[in-house]
Order: C-alpha cells, then sequence, then structure tokens
C-alpha cells in the first residue's frame, strides 16, 4: 500500500474550509473529507498533496503557506495532512472524485465525516493549529518549502549526528554568517546550498593541517520529512543566493541522508562517505600539502546547476 497525503484549505479572508462529498467511485463514499491522495513514485508528500488539490479543485492560485498539520498512522500506511492557505474563496472544479464542495467554518464541518478528517479534528495539536491559521487570516510563519532542505557540516561531527540527529543549539557551524542564535537548527534550500558550501568551507580552511584526519571536511545532509521550519530573518545576509530557514525541533537521524560522494544515503551509514573527495592532496619537497576543495571541486558537494557555468572540479558532478 502506497503512503498518501493531502490538505485542509483554509481561505486567509473568511477563515473557512474547503470539505469535499466523496463520490460512488472512490473509498469511503457519501462522507464528507479532505482534497488528497496517493503519493506517487519520486513525489515527496509536500509535493503529492499540492498536485492532488490542484487536479481535485482546479486551484491554480498562490498559496499563502502550507506547514505539515497532522500524520494519520494506520499499520505501514502514513497519511500526512497539510494546511494550506489560499488568498480567498473560489469555486472548486470537482473531477469525477468529488461530489460536492462546501465553504464552512471548521467547527461545521459536515457530516458523516470520513474516518480520516475525524482522525484529524481528533488531534489536539491539528486542531490549534488551524484556529491559529484562522485567527491570524494571514500568512502562517512556516514557510512553503518545495523539496527537501540542506544543512552543511563537518564530517567529524557525523557520527554524533547518525546517534542523536540534528539538535537546536548543538552547533555553532553558521554563527559567522546565518544569524546563528541558541535553540536553532539552521537550513537553506536548493539554491542557498553553494554559498552555504563556500562559508563552511572557509571557516574550517585554517583549523587543521589535514582536514580527512581532523574531521573538517565539508559535508552535506538533506531531510527526507517535511521539517516545520521559519525564516530565517539574518540567514542571506551573506548568502546572494537562496533562503535561509531555521527551526527549534530537533530533525531525527532518521529524517537525514548524507552525500557520500556517489549517492544521498541514511546518516547512519556515514562511514560510507570519502572525505579524501573533498580535499585535494600534492606531493612538494617531500611533504604532503592537503587542502579543502570548495564547492567547484569537491565531491562531496552534491548540486550543481547549468546556470553556474562549467565545473572545474577533478570529482564531476553530483546527482
Amino acid at each position: 500500500m502506497r503512503d498518501a497525503a493531502g490538505a485542509m484549505i483554509i481561505a486567509a479572508d473568511t477563515g473557512r474550509a474547503l470539505f469535499a462529498l466523496r463520490s460512488a467511485h472512490v473509498k469511503e463514499p457519501g462522507t464528507w473529507g479532505l482534497w488528497g491522495g496517493k503519493i506517487e513514485a519520486g513525489e515527496t508528500p509536500r509535493k503529492a498533496a499540492v498536485r492532488e488539490l490542484r487536479e481535485e479543485t482546479g486551484y491554480s492560485g498562490d498559496f499563502l503557506n502550507m506547514r505539515l498539520l497532522y500524520t494519520f498512522q494506520r499499520g505501514e500506511f502514513r497519511y500526512d495532512n497539510y494546511l494550506i492557505v489560499v488568498p480567498h474563496e473560489f469555486k472548486p472544479r470537482l473531477n469525477w472524485e468529488t461530489d460536492a464542495a462546501a465553504w464552512l467554518p471548521p467547527e461545521d464541518a459536515p457530516a458523516p465525516w470520513h474516518y480520516g478528517l475525524r482522525a484529524l479534528f481528533e488531534n489536539t495539536k491539528a486542531v490549534e493549529l488551524i484556529e491559529a491559521a484562522r485567527r491570524s487570516k494571514r500568512r502562517l510563519p512556516n514557510p512553503v518549502v518545495d523539496g527537501p532542505l540542506y544543512h552543511v557540516t563537518f564530517s567529524g561531527r557525523l557520527a554524533g549526528i547518525a546517534e542523536d540527529g540534528l539538535e537546536p543549539g548543538s552547533g555553532r557551524t553558521f554563527q559567522s554568517f546565518a544569524g546563528y542564535a541558541r535553540g536553532w537548527v539552521f537550513l537553506t534550500d536548493e539554491d542557498g546550498l553553494r554559498g552555504w558550501f563556500y562559508k563552511i568551507h572557509g571557516i574550517a580552511e585554517g583549523e587543521s593541517d589535514d582536514p580527512v584526519d581532523e574531521g573538517w571536511v565539508p559535508v552535506v545532509l538533506r531531510t527526507t520529512r517535511d521539517v516545520e521550519v521559519e525564516d530565517d530573518p539574518e540567514g542571506n545576509r551573506d548568502v546572494s543566493e537562496g533562503k535561509s530557514y531555521r527551526t527549534r525541533e530537533k530533525i531525527d537521524a532518521d529524517d537525514l541522508e548524507v552525500w557520500t560522494g556517489h549517492a544521498w544515503v541514511p546518516v547512519d551509514e556515514w562511514e560510507s562517505l570519502d572525505p579524501e573527495l573533498g580535499v585535494t592532496r600534492e606531493i612538494e619537497d617531500d611533504e604532503t600539502l592537503v587542502w579543502l576543495d570548495d564547492a567547484d571541486a569537491s565531491g562531496l558537494f552534491p548540486l550543481w546547476r547549468e546556470d553556474w557555468g562549467p565545473r572545474r572540479g577533478r570529482h564531476g558532478s553530483g546527482g
């Protein structure tokens, strides 16, 4: 059974939610629920929820914001529910999965309820988040982030991260450029990753004569599940592209992968990473010189974009 994802839609101008009456062609026909469906191969839950919402409602407008609301678990089946805020109520264009739709205050949700909607309303945290969104009638504190988020650290820290995850405030990796404050984990998106890698390279450069042995080689982690984040207000001051985010929530090791130079693997398999892919060694006058490769040359930098120009590294392009 494939996992699934969906969303509750709230209109910012009225605070009302859009409910769906399930048709005879789907499971639990004749019940009222939300919008969603199965996660396709290669999709994240967030992308699946957005795709399903657009397919089932015909909505093509902007989202003010989107955040994970509640995860329903039954046996091995997992359903991620998101809260999506749109500027105004709209008239949905329904497909074969839905017989009718209604904008109503959540407390007036029509019956009978689909079991998933019932489980959502029985979750105290989810109800509090819904009510907070309705009261504010504006952007939620959590920005829409499409795709994984990235964290740059040093090779010597991987063993601890594999055991404990990323603890807010546990490291000062980004204090010189990402608005470091005690109690945060800092993350960036794909556009900002190159700038962050260069900055971490700069921090590590003067720390060791042998960054491989002493654990100062920059490495990249990425999230595999949605993380509730907010904009880092100072995070872009030294990064010309991309976004900087922060969270006070611990990111478990099970929700992290590391780029080994050849593939993304669970962070607890960090020992398959070869730190030598991030350095250059040369012999000069019988002395071995070691220096860190920056993002343009490092095999431990996982992404490369055409608009950055040709990659000059000896390791080739990451995937």
